[in-house]
């Protein structure tokens, strides 16, 4: 099947898995709007927004500093839209709607993927849509993924349209040994054939190095050795686990720095991070009891994390980063925003 942009291509009802969205779930008002950092202030006005209703923004990526996406939700109704700009947000075009919500990820120019989102309840695996394309937006076609049992959440990573992990997650029991079950499946061939690289759970409560202790919030790689996981949960616990052999195998490091204000017992989402090959690189972190962002940033290939940085604005809610030092800031509340790693 192929789609062009311009079309609602997606219309059955799934799982609802705005969880999975991350840090994006927690903003149901505003305006959509995004902000790029250059070497001086650059400030610019988001898409036009939906015509119904309030946006809100959901996904945003970056492939260099003149070159994003967005994903803007209708509140008042079930579509979402999909925005391009490559003049640093001067200039936005509409390329596609949605039923439901949506996550995006380009690789360059031109490759990119959507997990789709829609929304609903059905009895089944929290799994996304997924959907690739491999000239910048202009047609998408369908990725097969891997099954999932009742009760996991799916949390997909696509380096590219051929190469990505998909995690799964579900709450174990309270008297068990682990808090959470997890298992890593990894495909090399766009989708065609999915191998499962790690299970956990009560009769293992360690695999390959990863904790059945941790919550996992996100996974994330930069090439296909090199990605990291990330925790939630109380800010004395916070971990990024690394893999440096395709997610075969993890090493789990503590983040020491908390956020101004937070104690030992806020609870810390780590969200989106990106390390580049200089070893230079951002981490998003949401203190859910402070209701505020801030980004960390390392030196050393994300073995260890300093600052924390407050986020431009108060409300900002969605980062891409381009690399270990330049981001590109979204805020609903349309305040400037700048990243430096």
């Amino acid at each position: 099947m192929q789609v062009d942009a311009g079309r609602e291509v997606f219309t059955t009802r799934a799982k609802r898995a705005l969880a999975l969205i991350g840090v994006a779930v927690l903003v149901l008002a505003g305006s959509a709007a995004a902000y790029l950092w250059r070497s001086a202030d650059h400030t610019n006005s988001g898409p036009p927004p939906p015509p119904t209703s309030r946006p809100v923004l959901v996904s945003m990526t970056a492939t260099s500093e003149r070159q994003a996406w967005l994903i803007v939700h209708d509140s008042g109704g079930p579509e979402s839209f999909l925005f391009h700009t490559g003049d640093g947000g001067d200039h936005w075009q509409r390329q596609l709607s949605i039923n439901g919500l949506g996550v995006l990820r380009f690789a360059d120019a031109r490759r990119g993927v959507l997990l789709n989102y829609q929304l609903g309840l059905q009895p089944e695996a929290a799994i996304p849509r997924v959907f690739a394309t491999t000239d910048a937006g202009a047609h998408w076609l369908p990725v097969a993924m891997p099954r999932l049992n009742l009760g996991f959440n799916a949390d997909p990573f696509f380096l590219d349209p051929d190469r990505a992990w998909v995690l799964g997650t579900r709450a174990a029991s309270r008297d068990g040994p682990v808090a959470e079950e997890h298992i890593l499946w990894r495909t090399r061939d766009g989708g065609r054939h999915w191998e499962q690289l790690l299970r956990v759970d009560a009769a293992q409560p360690i695999d390959h190095g990863l904790s059945g202790r941790d919550l996992i919030a996100g996974i994330t790689f930069r090439d296909p050795d090199t990605g990291w996981m990330v925790t939630l949960g109380p800010a004395e616990s916070a971990a990024v686990y690394v893999t440096h052999n395709g997610g075969r195998d993890w090493t789990r490091s503590a983040i020491a720095v908390a956020p101004p204000g937070s104690t030992g017992q806020h609870w810390l989402y780590l969200g989106p991070l990106l390390v580049s090959g200089d070893g230079k690189g951002m981490m998003s972190v949401l203190d859910r009891d402070l209701v505020q962002f801030f980004v960390l940033s390392t030196a050393d290939g994300g073995e260890s994390w300093a600052g924390p940085q407050s986020a431009p604005a108060a409300g900002s809610l969605n980062t891409a980063f381009v690399n270990g030092s330049v981001a590109w800031v979204a805020n609903g509340n349309g305040a400037n925003g700048q990243s430096r790693g």
